[in-house]
């Protein structure tokens, strides 16, 4: 904050619902400290209307207007859905900054943007369990890139399509509408994530299940996978990405 001498403001309304404002300004964090001459930036929403206002403070007034005139800066209307007409932008010079202290100030916005990385991790998690129960492996894979890994027992899968590789047999145990997928516990720091599960499908009956996920702008970057695979007597064991002989259970009365 003594550093600042130049703020911008910027209030308008958007196309945006709350969810995906709240994504987009999460997966651009990184992107915004890379701005130079940035120093702190505020995410605030008006309570009576709903009209979302940012306010940037800048080491400089050129640095304030580098950043107008960057490309980055360019941008930023079209990916927040801002509506042009209703934007009101002011700048001004910083004379005097009063607060309670840097250091508290420091803990309460790290605090802030950990609760807001958690919920937003949460919500990527949850999506991404409803699109593989879904069997929708193109959504499900576009939680992905191709620096993600994941590890699992029998393997490690890097990147997109080895990825792909691991769900698209996984799916093939879980078929939509024939299967039975629980979340017992998840819990998010930031951008890690656990989970704990159990499932029952037409081949394969799971009694523990757990991931865990490390995610990064919007992406699940590493990710772990383990659980007690049993498979149904009446299936065959061997599986290419199970790759193991499984341990057997009858299916007696549904159970």
């Amino acid at each position: 904050m003594k550093n600042a001498k130049a703020v911008l403001t910027v209030k308008f309304r958007t196309r945006l619902d709350r969810d995906e404002l709240m994504k987009n300004g999460l997966e651009d964090i990184d992107l915004f400290r890379g701005v130079p001459g940035l120093v702190e930036k505020y995410y605030l929403t008006e309570k009576s209307t709903g009209d979302i206002s940012g306010i940037y403070l800048f080491e400089s007034p050129e640095s304030l207007k580098a950043y107008l005139g960057s490309d980055f800066g360019k941008s930023v209307p079209g990916r927040y859905g801002v509506i042009m007409e209703t934007v009101r932008m002011e700048q001004y010079d910083m004379d005097h900054v009063l607060n309670g202290g840097e250091e508290e100030l420091d803990e309460k916005t790290s605090a802030r943007d950990q609760k807001l990385r958690g919920a937003a991790s949460k919500k990527i998690i949850k999506n991404h369990l409803k699109s593989f129960q879904e069997n929708e492996l193109e959504t499900l894979m576009a939680d992905y890139t191709n620096e993600s890994v994941l590890i699992t027992k029998e393997r490690t899968y890097t990147g997109i399509d080895e990825i792909c590789y691991f769900f698209t047999h996984l799916m093939s145990h879980f078929p939509k509408d024939q299967s039975w997928f629980k979340l017992d516990t998840i819990a998010v720091e930031g951008e890690f994530a656990y989970i704990v599960w159990h499932a029952d499908t037409p081949t394969l009956s799971i009694p523990f299940g757990t991931d865990t996920f490390i995610l990064k702008e919007g992406k699940i970057l590493q990710q772990t996978f383990a659980g007690d695979v049993r498979y149904y007597s009446r299936y065959s064991p061997f599986d290419p990405v199970l790759n193991r002989v499984g341990s057997f259970k009858s299916r007696v009365n549904g159970i």
